[in-house]
C-alpha cells in the first residue's frame, strides 16, 4: 500500500497548515505518494470541466511555484486535443486505456482516465 502526503495548497513559504486551498475545478485529492515518488489526483472524466486550467494549478503546487513562472502550457499541449482526449475517457469514444505524458517545466505529467501523476524532473 503506497504511502500518501495530502497536498491541496498553492505554492507559497508559509507552513501547510496556514496555506489557501488551491482553486481546483476538477481535481481532487492532490497527494503524494511516496513510495512512487510522484503526486497523483483523481479526476471524473464525466464531469471534469477545465481540466486542463487544474493540470497547470497542480504543476505550480507540485514544483512549488506561481502558475505565471511556469512556461505557458498551450506550447506544450494543445489544450484542444487534451480536451478531446478528456472526452473520449467520458465516452468510452475508443479509448480504453493508455496514457498521455507530456513535460510542463519541470515535472511530467501522466493522463490516465482518471488519474493524473505529476513527476517532478530536474532540470
Amino acid at each position: 500500500m503506497s504511502s500518501y502526503v495530502r497536498v491541496n495548497t498553492m505554492a507559497d513559504d508559509r507552513p501547510p497548515e496556514s496555506r489557501t486551498p488551491a482553486p481546483y475545478r476538477s481535481l481532487t485529492d492532490l497527494r503524494y505518494d511516496e513510495q512512487a515518488g510522484l503526486y497523483r489526483a483523481r479526476y471524473d472524466p464525466a464531469s471534469a470541466r477545465e481540466l486542463f486550467v487544474d493540470v497547470v494549478l497542480a504543476v505550480s503546487d507540485v514544483l512549488g511555484v506561481d502558475t505565471c513562472e511556469l512556461e505557458p502550457a498551450y506550447e506544450t499541449i494543445d489544450p484542444d486535443a487534451f480536451d478531446t482526449l478528456v472526452d473520449s475517457y467520458a465516452t468510452n469514444a475508443g479509448v480504453s486505456g493508455g496514457s498521455l505524458s507530456f513535460r510542463l517545466d519541470d515535472c511530467v505529467v501522466t493522463v490516465r482516465r482518471d488519474e493524473l501523476a505529476f513527476e517532478r524532473r530536474a532540470t
